[in-house]
């Protein structure tokens, strides 16, 4: 299969999706492009503590509402994906990579974290 580039518009989706969110007060303390080679697509994760406080019916509502300050937005056009705090992954990360002063623009190729394979990643935010 052959892999799908990382491009400039993905990242700064991914850029503008942060600022908009910290804009409207919806915590994101870990955020990152993931690549699977199952899906050969890279995906925008989002780590949120309302994935776990609301549930991820509520917790995506409420990033619907977040996003569509502008325009009304639908779920189905966000590639993106919520996951709570107590994921593996998200937790790993934040344990090997949460007291880094920066980690904007890291990559993370065929790493295990948290007991999950990453073949690719590219990291916006680790709190």
């Amino acid at each position: 299969m052959v892999k799908t580039s990382l491009v400039s518009s993905d990242l700064e989706f991914g850029r503008a999706t942060l600022a908009a969110l910290d804009a409207a007060h919806f915590p994101v303390p870990v955020a990152f492009r993931q690549y699977t080679e199952d899906d050969g697509d890279w995906t925008l994760v989002l780590g949120t503590p309302f994935y776990e406080k609301f549930g991820a019916k509520e917790a995506y509502l409420r990033l619907i509402r977040a996003l569509s300050k502008e325009k009304s937005i639908a779920l189905s056009e966000l590639p993106l994906r919520l996951e709570e705090n107590r994921n593996p992954l998200i937790r790993g990360l934040r344990k090997s990579f949460g007291k880094a002063a920066n980690v904007e623009g890291m990559r993370l190729r065929g790493h295990s974290i948290g007991g999950v394979w990453l073949d690719d990643a590219y990291i916006y935010r680790i709190r």
